[in-house]
């Protein structure tokens, strides 16, 4: 929930290829996560619909855990937006 509300804040103001750029990078961080796996195995696997979070609560959840959403991605980067574009 935190990630998702700083990725609200964040966009406001990008261009649709900028914001379709930070969607990539928190999809993929999110995928990498192991709470994408933990929701699959409580929902799908085991059934049990009791997933077990890690961090277990929001207040649990670091500005700095949220900031690594949004790190840049390297080689893997999803390039829609570049510089030359702002310019013409």
């Amino acid at each position: 929930m935190k990630v998702t509300l700083e990725s609200l804040r964040r966009v406001k103001g990008l261009s649709l290829d900028e914001a379709l750029e930070q969607e990539y990078r928190v999809g993929v961080r999110c995928l990498a996560g192991p709470d994408f796996r933990e929701g699959i195995r409580a929902q799908v696997v085991d059934k049990d619909r009791n997933p077990q979070w890690k961090p277990a609560s929001l207040a649990e959840v670091s500005p700095a855990a949220v900031e690594g959403f949004f790190a840049p991605l390297g080689d893997r980067e999803l390039k829609l937006h570049s510089k030359e574009s702002d310019h013409v």
